[in-house]
């Protein structure tokens, strides 16, 4: 998972990466000479974030036509790219997510009643429940993420205009 820090180091090194070629990207994403007053780092950073609501908009419109909240959605990939042998638990969960272990418990409970994930005690620990997903899960999950690579798919091309 990227952290804010990262996605922040990467940001300033596209911008300096730019401002080194002189160039800045308007937020129309397209390229246009520096300006002198113009800070490249603030035109990518614009650039990005407007293709980003624009990407999350998206996303928003994809999970409420399949009944799922944003953090769902994130639970659901967090508990399938998972590399513990048992599944991924609470504690794992929250921490993924950056949320407390009370909020994981809730959302767990509302994905488990919906039917997209089960919990199963640990076999070393009995106090730990591990999270997996359900057949239904594993469909819903794998309609979300082909309807999301599909929406990345068709801002590609932006993307590749505001990092060039």
């Amino acid at each position: 998972m990227i952290r804010l820090a990262e996605r922040t180091n990467v940001g300033a090194f596209l911008a300096i990466s730019l401002a080194a070629r002189g160039m800045s990207f308007a937020a129309s994403g397209t390229s246009a000479p520096m300006k002198a007053s113009a800070s490249p780092s603030l035109s990518v950073i614009a650039a990005w974030r407007a293709t980003l609501r624009d990407f999350l908009s998206t996303s928003k419109i994809i999970l409420k036509r399949h009944g799922v909240t944003p953090m769902q959605y994130q639970t659901l990939l967090a508990i399938r790219i998972s590399e513990e042998p048992e599944g991924m638990s609470m504690n794992g969960l929250a921490a993924h997510l950056g949320i407390r272990h009370n909020s994981a418990v809730g959302l767990i409970n509302r994905l488990e009643a919906n039917g997209h994930v089960r919990r199963v005690r640990s076999q070393r620990d009995r106090r730990v429940a591990h999270l997996n997903l359900t057949e239904a899960g594993e469909a819903c999950l794998q309609e979300l993420a082909e309807a999301h690579r599909l929406e990345l798919m068709r801002i590609r091309p932006e993307i590749r205009r505001i990092f060039k």
